[in-house]
Formats: structure tokens, sequence, C-alpha cells
């Protein structure tokens, strides 16, 4: 292939997609292969000097890649033809890969901010910062929630169509990273010192909530805050001309002197 392929290729209509690290040229390059030959299909450099790039994810009839120039881009799986790109906030880690959410993508940055893309054109639907890291783990479509694991040792659960925080696991020490989901269990790649499996289960005790990104605008409370906030400063600007009002005193007023009578024409 010419590079380095650090992350796990993905396969469709009998095509063969591998992100290869090139050092020599210090850029992620992404080859497709025709499978039953081993011949190269087509091959895609991108201009900027991204390095590193995510494992790549069929969907549909495009090839779906998250580039470290903060950029996911969307190929014809049959040409290579360049579909759409879209920025995201932060990296992509070289080990994690997009996921399908019908025709739409699904992506989670080295931040923490996770997307959901238009398949069509790439247009951001919704995003929900989790605000903390992503090294690890990949998302992972269940119905209609996306999983994720954390670095804080968290699993998420988000609504897939509205990108809410649905619910969360307890943090512990070491990060949560690849997921396999079965019918009763979702087992996760546990690191840190006492790394290994960790599995999670459903809480009969527990219970949903519906958080939205603390990136998304509250216009009710934003305002309702802003009000809070000037009435804050009036009183204490009022609160501080009354107090300045006691101390001075009532201002000093020179009086001229009276003529006295003689003085009188």
């Amino acid at each position: 292939v010419g590079g380095i392929v650090a992350a796990p290729p993905a396969v469709a209509g009998g095509t063969v997609f591998a992100v290869v690290r090139d050092d020599r040229l210090g850029l992620a390059l992404v080859r497709a292969f025709h499978a039953d030959t081993g011949e190269r299909a087509w091959s895609f450099s991108p201009a900027s000097r991204a390095g590193l790039a995510s494992a790549p994810t069929v969907a549909g009839g495009s090839l779906v890649v998250g580039f470290a120039d903060r950029t996911i881009r969307a190929f014809d799986a049959g040409t290579g033809r360049l579909l759409w790109g879209a920025r995201t906030n932060g990296l992509l880690s070289p080990v994690t890969a997009p996921a399908v959410v019908g025709d739409d993508v699904v992506v989670a940055d080295l931040e923490g901010q996770v997307y959901r893309l238009d398949g069509a054109d790439g247009t951001r639907e919704w995003d929900h910062a989790l605000n903390d890291r992503v090294i690890r783990s990949a998302p992972v479509v269940v119905g209609g929630t996306v999983l994720l694991g954390l670095n804080d040792g968290r699993l998420v659960a988000l609504d897939a169509a509205t990108g809410d925080l649905r619910w969360q696991s307890q943090p512990s020490p070491g990060l949560v990273g690849g997921l396999a989901v079965g019918p009763e269990v979702v087992v996760a790649v546990k690191g840190g010192r006492g790394g290994g499996l960790v599995g999670f289960r459903h809480d009969p005790r527990g219970s949903l909530v519906r958080l939205p990104s603390p990136t998304r605008l509250d216009l009710d409370r934003q305002l309702a805050a802003a009000l809070g906030a000037v009435l804050a400063v009036g009183a204490a600007i009022l609160l501080a001309g009354r107090w300045a009002a006691g101390r001075l005193g009532p201002p000093a007023i020179e009086e001229e002197p009276v003529p006295s009578g003689k003085d009188e024409p």
C-alpha cells in the first residue's frame, strides 16, 4: 500500500478501502483496491499536510474518512471523487472510525464533541460537546442511540435524532475504548492500570435524562440571565449612589455678606 495502515480497512462492493500513512510525504492517503485482484482502483491525497486520518467507513455508496486538518471528507466509493467536506472543532483519533445512522454519519473528535452529518452534503444536523477526550472509542449506533466511551471512564448515550444526552455511567479510572454490543450488555475495552474488559448493563434504578449540548443556545435562559445581570448591576449602582450621598452630606453653599445700612444711598 506504500505506507503504514494503522486502522482497520473497510470492505464494500468488492472493494477494499484503506487509510495509509505515508511518513515520507507526511500525508494520510486514502486508497481503494479491487478485492479479487488487489489492483489499485483509486487513491486520494489531501492538499493540506494532514498526516493522520481516522479509519474509513462506508455509508451507502460513500466512503467517509476524518483527517487531521479537522475535515471529514466523503468520497464516491466507486470512483474516489470527493463528494463533500465538513469541518469539525477538533482532530479525529487515527484509531477510531465514523458510524452510520441511516444515510447520515456520526463522528466524534478528540476533544469529545460528537457530530451528526448529513450523508448527502455533510451539513451538520447536530453536535454535542461532552467535554472529555475521546482517544480510543468510536461511536456505535444501537437503534436510536449513539454510544461512546470517554477518557474519564464514562459510557455515554446520545439520542441519535437530537444529539441530547440520554444517560451516562459513573466515571471510573481508565478510559473506555472500543465497544461491542450484545442483547443484554455492552462490553468495552477498559484502559488504565487495571485495564481489560468491562460490561455495562441496564440499571433498573437509573433514570433517563434529556440534556442538550452545553454549546446549544437556550434563548429563554440566556435572556433571563441577561435580565438578572442588568437588574443586579442596576441595584448595585443605586445602593452605591445612596451610600455615597449619605457619606458626602449636603453641598456647602457660601453665603454672600449682607450690606450694612450706612452704606446705603
